[in-house]
């Protein structure tokens, strides 16, 4: 697990809802969708958050320590699902949209991240994104989230666990990378 993120499962009662796409949010400034995020950010240190299927994940300045954030990032989302307010303005956005410009290769690509990567890593409070297939190379590029960005592990998740999937279900995949090491 990432030591700088921390994963709430709020108590009786989903985030988004199953199948939803996770959101992520790094900062007020991108939280207009998402009363749950914008009160988050109000807690001095918060750094980003996702918000997941049936959790929050949330993920602290460098700066920070968790003795001095976690009961107060708890309390605001105990609050508001308390106050029964959806979380985001849209939460039944489905992940991993499939477009009619899309490949085969990148809809199994898509379908693979989404029924089999995505609940595992949703487990520990991240998630994956696609972003990009290099059919010429073999390469897909992903975004890692919430806990697994940043990760000291994210790199065995990438290529154990990720690659693996994907190479196995999906012909012509010979690599996974993070695209948040190449910006």
């Amino acid at each position: 697990p990432n030591p700088a993120a921390l994963v709430f499962f709020p108590q009786g009662c989903e985030v988004l809802g199953s199948g939803a796409r996770s959101r992520v949010y790094r900062g007020l400034y991108e939280s207009d969708s998402s009363k749950l995020a914008s009160e988050l950010f109000r807690v001095g240190g918060v750094d980003e958050v996702l918000l997941g299927a049936r959790h929050v994940t949330v993920t602290k300045k460098d700066h920070m320590d968790w003795n001095d954030l976690s009961e107060d990032v708890e309390a605001v989302i105990s609050k508001f699902f308390d106050s029964k307010l959806k979380p985001v303005e849209n939460p039944n956005e489905q992940a991993e949209d499939v477009t009619s410009e899309d490949s085969e290769t990148v809809k199994e690509i898509k379908r693979v991240l989404e029924q089999r990567v995505a609940p595992w890593v949703q487990q520990d409070g991240g998630d994956v994104a696609f972003a990009r297939w290099d059919e010429e190379e073999g390469i897909v590029w992903l975004e890692l989230q919430g806990s697994c960005a940043g990760c000291p592990k994210s790199t065995i998740t990438l290529q154990a666990l990720i690659r693996g999937m994907l190479s196995h279900h999906v012909p012509g995949v010979q690599e996974v990378r993070d695209i948040a090491e190449f910006d």
